[in-house]
């Protein structure tokens, strides 16, 4: 069985890993005799996937390289390499289109159709989510897409009522994201906080988990006003935290992205006026980092996957959502009283620009630390992982 994936892989993305994973996991469940992978990549980190899955045989085609005519000729060659004698070809999951490019649609409908003309039989997309659809083109290119795919799989109603509006289909879905029906080997077992850290003032209940991340890009941060509203965000945060410690709560940062998150982090911890831990890179293992998640007291997240996380483990999470693909997930399990907005850009997320509104920060942040409702979230995490499970079963029916 040969499988072809497209997405943000490889790059030390936490989330984008662990989607990965579930996919390498899920694929495992139909036991081939022969098992092939080949993954279309933005980064060439995949040694841990190596590690964990020494029986699959990995290709792996790095695309993220300069824009010339000589690179594109190359990336064409790539594609029709890894299409070539391909049983399936999966697009996702993730957030990979963060706002309504139709360049972007192009390319996928171009994979599709060279796909089509190799002779992949299998064409899914699976578990990705849309910011907005507002373009005729972009419409007329989702359609052609719908068409040709056996399975289209969404991760949010959003995004789902946005393309089924104009390709009303069964086989056009919204499921909860895919890490909800991974179980990693540690998450199997019954496992204590000792299996996963050695931190000896780092508690059952005791800490909270913050999943950071700075949405604004290097070259953005040259921008004066940007760095105005980036020391607004620090000097939030902070605050933030050291109320948490004030109620007697450890505060431990884990990074997503790692080089942007602690930039971040690095920024913050300065203002910080008691004891903290950072999750260095390689401190834990891929499989001990959600994990860590089930024995916090709460989580603040600006991650989807920091949410998901959380989520997964039934554990009250309070969301700072600067894309629909958060706020949405909240929504549509009743849990919008545990997020707040914020507006990066006009360009993309919510194509608005607003700071954060701190008198909602600090209300989300008291439900989640000090109400602290986990029986709400231990029932939504069930949910869930029931609805990712049929979600799993049926992508792998079309194998």
């Amino acid at each position: 069985m040969k499988i072809v994936i497209n997405g943000y892989y490889g790059v030390k993305n936490l989330g984008d890993d662990y989607i990965l994973y579930a996919l390498l996991k899920s694929f495992k469940k139909k036991d081939f005799r022969s098992f092939e992978i080949t993954i279309l990549a933005d980064g060439s980190h995949f040694e841990e996937f190596y590690r964990l899955f020494p029986k699959i045989k990995f290709n792996v085609i790095y695309l993220n390289e300069k824009k010339n005519f000589m690179n594109y000729l190359k990336k064409i060659k790539c594609r029709i390499f890894a299409f070539f004698k391909a049983d399936m070809y999966l697009l996702g999951g993730g957030g990979l289109f963060p706002n309504d490019s139709f360049i972007s649609y192009l390319k996928v409908l171009a994979d599709i159709i060279l796909c089509k003309f190799l002779g992949v039989k299998i064409i899914q997309v699976y578990g990705i989510d849309l910011c907005d659809i507002r373009k005729k083109i972009s419409k007329w290119i989702w359609r052609q897409i719908c068409k040709r795919a056996v399975y289209i799989n969404f991760r949010n109603k959003f995004s789902y009522d946005l393309v089924h509006e104009f390709y009303p289909s069964e086989k056009v879905t919204y499921f909860p994201d895919i890490t909800f029906s991974l179980t990693t080997d540690i998450e199997r077992k019954n496992f204590s906080l000792e299996n996963i850290i050695a931190e000896k003032n780092i508690k059952e209940n005791n800490y909270i988990i913050w999943a950071l991340a700075n949405p604004w890009s290097d070259r953005e941060m040259k921008d004066a006003y940007i760095g105005h509203r980036y020391e607004k965000l620090c000097l939030h945060i902070s605050g933030i935290c050291n109320y948490c410690a004030e109620l007697g709560y450890i505060n431990v940062f884990l990074p997503f992205f790692h080089l942007s998150d602690c930039n971040l982090i690095n920024d913050i911890v300065p203002c910080l006026k008691s004891s903290y831990y950072v999750c260095e890179e390689n401190a834990l293992k891929l499989s001990q980092k959600r994990a860590l998640f089930k024995y916090a007291k709460a989580c603040v997240s600006m991650r989807f996957h920091g949410v998901a996380f959380s989520l997964y483990h039934g554990i009250p999470v309070a969301a700072i959502a600067y894309a629909p693909k958060t706020s949405k997930l909240l929504e549509e399990y009743g849990l919008s009283e545990y997020c707040t907005k914020f507006g990066i850009r006009k360009t993309s997320g919510f194509f608005e620009e607003f700071d954060l509104d701190m008198r909602e920060l600090n209300r989300i942040i008291d439900l989640a630390v000090k109400v602290n409702d986990k029986e709400l979230f231990e029932c939504i995490s069930l949910r869930l992982k029931k609805e990712a499970a049929i979600n799993e079963k049926r992508m792998l029916s079309y194998l």
